[in-house]
Protein backbone atom coordinates (compact mmCIF):
# COMPACT_ATOMS: atom_id res chain seq x y z
CA UNK A 1 0.00 0.00 0.00
CA UNK A 2 1.71 3.34 -1.06
CA UNK A 3 0.73 6.61 1.36
CA UNK A 4 0.03 9.67 0.02
CA UNK A 5 0.61 13.06 1.53
CA UNK A 6 -2.46 14.96 1.51
CA UNK A 7 -2.26 19.09 0.97
CA UNK A 8 -4.66 21.83 1.55
CA UNK A 9 -4.05 25.39 1.49
CA UNK A 10 -6.73 27.71 3.18
CA UNK A 11 -6.53 31.43 2.75
CA UNK A 12 -10.00 33.22 3.78
CA UNK A 13 -8.81 36.14 6.04
CA UNK A 14 -11.99 36.35 7.40
CA UNK A 15 -11.80 32.85 9.23
CA UNK A 16 -8.16 32.87 9.77
CA UNK A 17 -8.72 35.94 11.70
CA UNK A 18 -11.09 34.21 13.95
CA UNK A 19 -7.79 32.63 15.57
CA UNK A 20 -5.74 35.55 15.70
CA UNK A 21 -6.00 35.54 19.46
CA UNK A 22 -6.26 32.03 19.85
CA UNK A 23 -3.12 30.14 21.98
CA UNK A 24 -2.07 26.53 21.51
CA UNK A 25 -1.13 24.66 24.39
CA UNK A 26 1.06 21.90 24.74
CA UNK A 27 -0.19 19.39 27.18
CA UNK A 28 1.87 17.65 30.16
CA UNK A 29 -0.19 14.44 30.41
CA UNK A 30 -1.40 13.48 26.89
CA UNK A 31 -4.31 11.10 28.61
CA UNK A 32 -5.49 14.33 29.64
CA UNK A 33 -6.44 15.81 26.47
CA UNK A 34 -10.49 15.06 26.29
CA UNK A 35 -10.97 16.53 30.17
CA UNK A 36 -9.74 19.58 29.63
CA UNK A 37 -12.50 21.23 28.99
CA UNK A 38 -13.67 19.94 32.34
CA UNK A 39 -10.43 21.11 34.22
CA UNK A 40 -11.45 24.79 33.04
CA UNK A 41 -15.01 24.61 33.95
CA UNK A 42 -14.12 23.12 37.25
CA UNK A 43 -11.70 25.82 37.95
CA UNK A 44 -14.24 28.99 36.88
CA UNK A 45 -12.47 29.22 33.46
CA UNK A 46 -15.96 29.23 32.04
CA UNK A 47 -15.28 31.76 29.09
CA UNK A 48 -11.98 29.62 27.99
CA UNK A 49 -12.82 26.64 25.07
CA UNK A 50 -10.86 23.95 24.49
CA UNK A 51 -10.67 22.08 21.50
CA UNK A 52 -8.00 19.29 21.08
CA UNK A 53 -6.20 19.67 17.60
CA UNK A 54 -4.57 15.69 18.05
CA UNK A 55 -2.93 14.01 20.87
CA UNK A 56 -0.80 16.73 21.72
CA UNK A 57 -2.36 20.11 20.95
CA UNK A 58 -4.79 21.99 22.18
CA UNK A 59 -6.35 25.05 20.91
CA UNK A 60 -7.52 27.64 23.62
CA UNK A 61 -10.03 30.86 22.76
CA UNK A 62 -11.49 33.05 24.60
CA UNK A 63 -15.58 34.14 24.43
CA UNK A 64 -14.50 37.25 26.57
CA UNK A 65 -11.84 39.84 25.26
CA UNK A 66 -8.68 39.64 27.19
CA UNK A 67 -9.69 36.83 29.25
CA UNK A 68 -7.17 34.42 27.60
CA UNK A 69 -4.31 36.80 27.77
CA UNK A 70 -5.13 37.65 31.37
CA UNK A 71 -4.87 33.72 32.24
CA UNK A 72 -1.30 33.26 29.96
CA UNK A 73 0.41 36.36 31.92
CA UNK A 74 -1.52 36.05 35.38
CA UNK A 75 -2.29 32.86 35.23
CA UNK A 76 0.86 31.00 34.07
CA UNK A 77 1.35 28.78 36.85
CA UNK A 78 -2.33 27.19 36.56
CA UNK A 79 -1.58 26.72 33.05
CA UNK A 80 1.28 25.12 33.55
CA UNK A 81 -0.15 22.29 35.77
CA UNK A 82 -1.86 21.07 32.12
CA UNK A 83 0.52 22.03 29.78
CA UNK A 84 4.09 22.01 28.69
CA UNK A 85 3.46 25.74 27.04
CA UNK A 86 0.78 27.92 25.98
CA UNK A 87 1.91 29.86 22.46
CA UNK A 88 -0.28 32.17 20.34
CA UNK A 89 -2.07 30.22 17.17
CA UNK A 90 -0.13 30.67 14.19
CA UNK A 91 -0.75 29.27 10.58
CA UNK A 92 1.05 25.88 10.13
CA UNK A 93 0.36 24.85 13.83
CA UNK A 94 0.05 20.80 13.50
CA UNK A 95 0.03 17.71 15.96
CA UNK A 96 1.92 14.97 14.72
CA UNK A 97 0.34 12.52 16.55
CA UNK A 98 -3.53 11.49 15.90
CA UNK A 99 -5.83 9.97 18.32
CA UNK A 100 -8.46 7.42 16.87
CA UNK A 101 -11.55 6.68 19.17
CA UNK A 102 -12.48 3.09 18.38
CA UNK A 103 -15.96 1.72 19.71
CA UNK A 104 -15.67 -2.05 20.73
CA UNK A 105 -19.52 -3.86 20.19
CA UNK A 106 -20.51 -7.24 21.00
CA UNK A 107 -17.84 -8.37 23.96
CA UNK A 108 -19.05 -10.54 26.29
CA UNK A 109 -19.69 -9.26 29.82
CA UNK A 110 -17.36 -11.22 31.65
CA UNK A 111 -14.07 -9.95 29.78
CA UNK A 112 -15.63 -5.84 29.52
CA UNK A 113 -13.18 -4.38 31.58
CA UNK A 114 -10.81 -1.40 30.85
CA UNK A 115 -8.08 -4.18 31.23
CA UNK A 116 -9.57 -5.83 28.31
CA UNK A 117 -9.50 -2.42 26.41
CA UNK A 118 -5.90 -1.95 27.01
CA UNK A 119 -4.74 -4.88 25.82
CA UNK A 120 -5.61 -4.30 22.16
CA UNK A 121 -2.22 -2.28 21.90
CA UNK A 122 -2.50 -3.20 17.69
CA UNK A 123 -4.29 -0.19 17.44
CA UNK A 124 -1.69 1.74 19.20
CA UNK A 125 -1.35 3.18 23.06
CA UNK A 126 -4.47 2.95 25.38
CA UNK A 127 -5.25 6.46 26.19
CA UNK A 128 -8.27 7.32 27.37
CA UNK A 129 -11.72 5.32 28.70
CA UNK A 130 -15.28 7.16 28.27
CA UNK A 131 -16.80 7.14 31.97
CA UNK A 132 -19.54 4.08 30.95
CA UNK A 133 -16.66 1.73 29.85
CA UNK A 134 -14.48 2.72 32.55
CA UNK A 135 -17.17 2.52 35.76
CA UNK A 136 -18.73 -1.09 33.49
CA UNK A 137 -22.04 1.22 33.53
CA UNK A 138 -22.98 -0.19 29.94
CA UNK A 139 -22.26 -3.44 28.38
CA UNK A 140 -23.37 -2.75 24.96
CA UNK A 141 -20.18 -0.77 23.77
CA UNK A 142 -16.77 0.13 24.99
CA UNK A 143 -15.46 3.58 23.58
CA UNK A 144 -11.66 4.66 23.61
CA UNK A 145 -8.86 6.50 22.30
CA UNK A 146 -5.55 5.41 20.63
CA UNK A 147 -2.43 6.87 19.94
Amino acid sequence: MTSQLLEFNFDDKDVLSRFNKAYVGVVENVGIMYNIQDIFDIEDYFGIKTTPLGANLCLLKSREAGELEDLVSIGASWLEKWFKEARKWELGVVDDERVTWICVLGLPCHVWVVVFLVHLKTFGAFLHADDNTRSIEDYDTGDGGRG
